[in-house]
């Protein structure tokens, strides 16, 4: 979720990351500059106190490893969880855990649920029992929607039809969040290998427990579909914008506050630059 200015000049903009956008400029920035010397050195107060919560993220990839790699014995994924999650203490130790996991083994345990339950539900056929002729982490990348802009993307699963399937987790049930992603991904796939397939794309949702000790029935998961060719000029236009804001960045790279903001985003909530001089429109007690 992030981008780079490359070697050749190009502005590289994630498909992951446009729902930021989408949301709030400002938030989008602050996103991608959050470990750089750009937002310490203009608004060293956004820069809070330990954020516990990537813990949600490894438990995610552990996840969809454990799903792409059709791991069904109980010890594989937990090894492959425990692998992933140490990958991820090691990278992003600060703000690893927070107060109801403090042991990798308990996190371990959530992703062993998690495979359990979406392996038995009615949503998992494309990773269990209709595998055959599926692509998983299907890398794309384009710049036809402008040569000075690297557009990429890592789609979860390619059916043979050409339906592009993004695997959830997590615990809100909010589409709209995912509708600029999965829009890319359409894009991406007809620019990159000329594959039309159908407009519709699937979100498959796996809420993640809240615990390791939540019980069975407590767990769900679903399926939304999202019509990606209502949504393409919108999505180039996100595209085109984000990365104009990205080439400005002598213009905002002392001042945060000169980007675009909208305090009325649900991005708010989790955004570092909230009660900070970077954003003095949004306090993190009206939150």
């Amino acid at each position: 979720m992030t981008f780079e200015q490359g070697g050749d000049g190009r502005i590289w903009i994630r498909s992951s990351s446009l729902g930021s956008f989408a949301a709030c400029p400002r938030h989008y920035i602050a996103q991608r500059e959050e470990k750089k010397e750009t937002l310490k050195d203009a608004h060293p107060d956004a820069v809070q106190e330990e954020r516990p919560g990537a813990y949600k993220t490894v438990v995610g990839t552990a996840f969809h490893y454990c799903m792409e790699h059709d791991l069904q014995d109980e010890a594989e994924v937990a090894k492959a969880a425990d692998s992933i999650l140490r990958d991820g203490l090691e990278e992003n130790p600060d703000n690893f855990y927070d107060e109801r996991f403090k042991e990798i083994e308990q996190l371990v345990e959530i992703v062993q649920q998690m495979v359990a339950f979406f392996r038995g539900s009615q949503h998992s056929r494309e990773w269990t029992t209709e595998r055959e002729g599926n692509r998983y982490e299907v890398k794309v990348e384009s710049d036809k929607i402008d040569s000075g802009i690297k557009f990429t993307g890592n789609i979860d699963c390619v059916r043979p039809d050409g339906m592009i399937l993004d695997l959830k987790t997590g615990q809100t049930s909010d589409m709209n969040l995912h509708i600029e992603q999965l829009t890319a991904y359409r894009l991406l796939l007809e620019h990159a290998e000329g594959i039309k397939g159908q407009s519709h794309a699937e979100v498959v949702k796996v809420h993640r427990p809240l615990s390791p000790k939540s019980k069975p029935e407590t767990m769900k998961s679903a399926r939304y579909r999202i019509d990606t060719k209502i949504h393409v000029e919108r999505v180039i236009k996100i595209v085109k914008e984000a990365a104009e804001l990205v080439a400005q960045k002598d213009q905002w790279k002392h001042n945060f506050t000169v980007i675009p903001a909208n305090p009325a985003s649900k991005a708010c909530s989790y955004c570092i630059l909230r009660n900070s001089s970077a954003c003095p429109e949004t306090k993190r007690d009206e939150l």
